[in-house]
Protein backbone atom coordinates (compact mmCIF):
# COMPACT_ATOMS: atom_id res chain seq x y z
CA UNK A 1 0.00 0.00 0.00
CA UNK A 2 2.74 2.58 0.76
CA UNK A 3 4.19 2.11 -2.72
CA UNK A 4 0.87 2.50 -4.49
CA UNK A 5 -0.63 5.34 -2.43
CA UNK A 6 1.17 8.27 -4.16
CA UNK A 7 0.15 6.99 -7.58
CA UNK A 8 -3.41 6.36 -6.41
CA UNK A 9 -3.73 9.89 -5.04
CA UNK A 10 -2.21 11.37 -8.16
CA UNK A 11 -4.47 9.40 -10.50
CA UNK A 12 -7.60 10.16 -8.47
CA UNK A 13 -6.94 13.90 -8.47
CA UNK A 14 -6.00 13.78 -12.16
CA UNK A 15 -9.35 12.17 -12.96
CA UNK A 16 -11.11 14.84 -10.87
CA UNK A 17 -9.33 17.55 -12.86
CA UNK A 18 -10.21 15.84 -16.14
CA UNK A 19 -13.85 15.52 -15.10
CA UNK A 20 -14.02 19.23 -14.23
CA UNK A 21 -12.69 20.13 -17.67
CA UNK A 22 -14.97 17.65 -19.43
CA UNK A 23 -18.02 18.92 -17.56
CA UNK A 24 -17.36 22.46 -18.70
CA UNK A 25 -16.88 21.36 -22.32
CA UNK A 26 -20.01 19.20 -22.27
CA UNK A 27 -21.96 22.09 -20.83
CA UNK A 28 -20.84 24.28 -23.71
CA UNK A 29 -22.45 21.90 -26.20
CA UNK A 30 -25.69 21.69 -24.25
CA UNK A 31 -25.38 19.07 -21.52
CA UNK A 32 -25.95 21.52 -18.66
CA UNK A 33 -23.84 22.45 -15.68
CA UNK A 34 -21.14 25.07 -15.47
CA UNK A 35 -20.48 25.02 -19.22
CA UNK A 36 -24.11 25.82 -19.89
CA UNK A 37 -23.92 28.81 -17.56
CA UNK A 38 -20.78 29.99 -19.30
CA UNK A 39 -22.35 29.56 -22.75
CA UNK A 40 -25.49 31.43 -21.66
CA UNK A 41 -23.38 34.26 -20.27
CA UNK A 42 -21.49 34.61 -23.54
CA UNK A 43 -24.68 34.51 -25.62
CA UNK A 44 -26.36 37.21 -23.52
CA UNK A 45 -23.25 39.43 -23.61
CA UNK A 46 -22.67 39.20 -19.85
CA UNK A 47 -18.93 39.09 -20.19
CA UNK A 48 -18.19 39.84 -16.55
CA UNK A 49 -20.16 36.79 -15.46
CA UNK A 50 -18.60 34.63 -18.19
CA UNK A 51 -15.09 35.72 -17.27
CA UNK A 52 -15.82 35.01 -13.60
CA UNK A 53 -16.92 31.47 -14.52
CA UNK A 54 -13.78 30.93 -16.63
CA UNK A 55 -11.64 32.27 -13.79
CA UNK A 56 -13.30 29.93 -11.30
CA UNK A 57 -12.65 26.96 -13.60
CA UNK A 58 -8.99 27.91 -13.98
CA UNK A 59 -8.54 28.37 -10.24
CA UNK A 60 -10.30 25.08 -9.54
CA UNK A 61 -8.03 23.16 -11.91
CA UNK A 62 -4.95 24.86 -10.46
CA UNK A 63 -6.12 24.06 -6.92
CA UNK A 64 -6.59 20.38 -7.74
CA UNK A 65 -3.15 20.26 -9.38
CA UNK A 66 -1.51 21.99 -6.40
CA UNK A 67 -3.23 19.73 -3.87
CA UNK A 68 -2.18 16.69 -5.88
CA UNK A 69 1.47 17.67 -5.75
CA UNK A 70 1.28 18.53 -2.02
CA UNK A 71 -0.41 15.23 -1.15
CA UNK A 72 2.14 13.25 -3.13
CA UNK A 73 4.99 15.02 -1.33
CA UNK A 74 3.39 14.28 2.05
CA UNK A 75 2.91 10.62 1.24
CA UNK A 76 6.36 10.04 -0.26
Amino acid sequence: MPQVLPDLISFTLYRLETNIRAASVLGLIGAGGIGYLMNTSFRTFQYQEASAIVLVLIVLVMLVDYSSSRLRKLVV
